[in-house]
């Protein structure tokens, strides 16, 4: 049995006559009878009563048709679905974010692109920044917007620049430091700094950024390390030391009342995210999310 034998079955079914039918493809009475012939020793049914003046079809045939039709619309339907994502028209997009990262102006880019790809599913990962780019290495994301670290070591990763992030000092409102506008980097040299760790991932440039700062200052007070932005704000809001942020790190609605996030004025530190993809993933709907993105032109300057 094959497709064409139902398209046959189905014309014949149609026009109740096999001259028509055969028509509709161009073939000869003759070969399109033959088929249908086939068809009924494959199925074990005879799907036509037919003499030289009039075909009918039998019982079996009326209870074949409308699974016949079934059949072919299902596949078809299918074609259709494997042409559009083929194409990029319809899939799936797996972006991976890193942990703590909020951009308005990237929710505005995934916006856009659901309204022009409106069959294109996207599903969201939220990690870290040495898990984002293992999963990107290994094709188990599409597309992550990370932390830069130093992607020149890798040749397949091609990446883009979505922010140069500056750094917020987080103090609880009872420190000494709360009712500042703004804080020097000399003002945070005899405070404890809480500080984000990435258990020990060397190529993560926002923790080494982070520390240099604390070098560079010559800190007289000690150096926390922490898991999480939630823990560095926890810490701050007990007055535990000064936590050194990036400025993409939402406030927590918990801690609204408890802590303040004060800009450092004089410090060129950047911590730079970016979006980075495998050059390799053949996923079609990569491109089209790259197109959005560069439409969308959500590079920031330097503050």
């Amino acid at each position: 049995m094959n497709i064409r034998q139902l398209e046959y079955f189905i014309a014949v079914a149609e026009t109740l006559n096999f001259t028509k039918a055969a028509s509709r493809f161009y073939i000869s009475q003759t070969a399109i009878t033959q088929q249908i012939k086939v068809l009924e020793r494959e199925i074990n049914c005879t799907l036509f009563y037919r003499n030289k003046r009039h075909v009918e079809l039998t019982p079996a045939g009326k209870v074949f048709l409308p699974s016949v039709r079934e059949i072919l619309r299902n596949l078809n339907t299918a074609i259709a679905r494997c042409t559009s994502i083929s194409t990029g028209i319809t899939g799936t997009l797996i972006i991976g974010i890193v942990k703590d990262y909020v951009n308005v102006n990237f929710v505005d880019t995934l916006d856009r692109f659901c309204r022009v790809y409106p069959n294109i599913s996207l599903h969201f990962i939220r990690q870290t920044v040495d898990t984002l780019y293992n999963l990107l290495l290994n094709n188990k994301v599409d597309i992550i917007i990370n932390v830069k670290f130093h992607t020149e070591k890798y040749s397949n990763i091609q990446w883009k620049l979505l922010h140069r992030a500056s750094l917020l000092a987080i103090c609880s409102k009872n420190n000494s430091l709360a009712n500042k506008t703004h804080l020097t980097v000399h003002e945070l040299r005899q405070e404890n700094l809480l500080l984000l760790d990435t258990q020990g991932n060397e190529l993560d440039e926002k923790t080494q950024m982070l520390h240099n700062l604390a070098l560079d200052t010559a800190i007289s007070g000690t150096i926390y390390y922490n898991e999480d932005v939630e823990t560095i704000f926890l810490m701050a809001a007990a007055n535990q030391g000064i936590g050194l942020v990036p400025d993409y790190v939402p406030l927590l609605q918990q801690f609204s009342n408890k802590i303040r996030a004060i800009p450092i004025i004089d410090n060129e530190e950047r911590v730079e995210v970016i979006t980075a993809w495998n050059k390799e993933n053949e996923n079609p709907s990569l491109q089209w999310f790259l197109n959005i993105l560069q439409i969308s032109n959500i590079t920031t300057t330097d503050k």
